[in-house]
């Protein structure tokens, strides 16, 4: 069965988007093939994971589910980056059928959630900002089993010889379970220790991990060179992820989501402009006006190249 998909990335997070009618057994097909598709050497494609759009044979423009599947078969309940190139994708589609362009596009997601993209502005490319609604937040406490995430934390980092890790943490429930550990300064070597094992723990499925450390604003070449985000921006930070399902990865939009809203409950920061989050992918944009809200994320989203491969 020839199978057409599509390459794109936002923020180097990089995905192969594929639009198929709903058939169970095609997804579960697709799910099996995940980790060969992903593959980065050999005959794979090469990504971060599948972005599967449905839709109906009677609207085919029009998303009814939008499934992620992780490099290694996993499903995830949401991704920032993810759905940012699903609805570049779809806009696309709607401009090759010369259909009226949108000027935004919702996603149904697994769970009953959804996802609404709106397309803010032209980039330097021709792919215009995508922002995307990501839910709300919950921050410790307010996440289940808060206290035994931090006793488990508290062993892992031990047990890693990095207690320092401890100084200023947050556990984050925004669909998927984050880690965001704000530290003086972060490196490479340090998340290569310690994603692995905190994946490895009976009391959840894998897990997202985020090493943190601000770092001063300047002026940069960015996709939103003379934007109202970029020239409000006050608080900016670097981030290195380890993704559940997935390993060090260049970018991480519901992990930004996470970083963005531990930030702003710690206080210091003012909830009236965006925060800038610098992955090793590039940069995404985050608000959170109000305390209980949802996070809104923006950034970009480039298409690749099309092809097709045997399922």
């Amino acid at each position: 069965m020839k199978i057409k998909f599509e390459k794109w990335h936002g923020c180097l997070n990089d995905f192969i988007v594929i639009w198929v009618p709903e058939d169970k057994i095609v997804f579960k097909a697709l799910q099996k093939a995940a980790s060969n598709l992903c593959n980065r050497v050999g005959s794979g494609i090469g990504a971060d994971g599948l972005i599967i759009i449905h839709y109906s044979e009677s609207a085919p423009l029009v998303p009814t589910m939008l499934k992620i599947i992780n490099s290694d078969g996993s499903l995830a309940a949401t991704c920032g980056n993810g759905i940012r190139c699903a609805a570049s994708s779809a806009r696309n589609r709607h401009l090759s059928e010369k259909a009226i362009s949108p000027e935004g596009i919702l996603f149904p997601l697994i769970e009953g959630s959804q996802a609404y993209c709106q397309f803010m502005g032209q980039a330097k490319t021709k792919y215009p900002i995508v922002s995307v609604d990501m839910g709300k937040a919950k921050i410790n406490k307010e996440a289940d089993c808060f206290d035994k995430v931090q006793e488990e934390v508290k062993r892992i980092t031990k047990l890693a010889s990095m207690p320092e890790m401890l100084d200023d943490f947050s556990f984050v429930q925004i669909s998927n379970e984050h880690l965001v550990f704000f530290m003086p300064s972060i490196s490479r070597k340090a998340l290569l220790k310690i994603g692995p094992l905190l994946q490895n723990s009976e009391i959840w499925d894998g897990i997202n991990v985020h090493l943190v450390k601000e770092k001063a604003v300047t002026q940069q070449d960015s996709n939103l060179a003379n934007s109202q985000i970029e020239d409000s921006l006050e608080e900016l930070f670097e981030v290195l992820v380890w993704e559940r399902g997935a390993g060090e990865t260049k970018a991480c939009g519901s992990g930004a989501c996470a970083v963005a809203a531990a930030a702003y409950k710690s206080g210091f920061i003012s909830r009236s402009n965006w925060i800038g989050i610098d992955m090793p992918g590039g940069r995404l944009y985050l608000r959170q006006p109000e305390d209980t809200g949802a996070v809104t994320m923006a950034g970009p989203a480039e298409k690749v190249y099309d092809g097709t491969f045997d399922l």
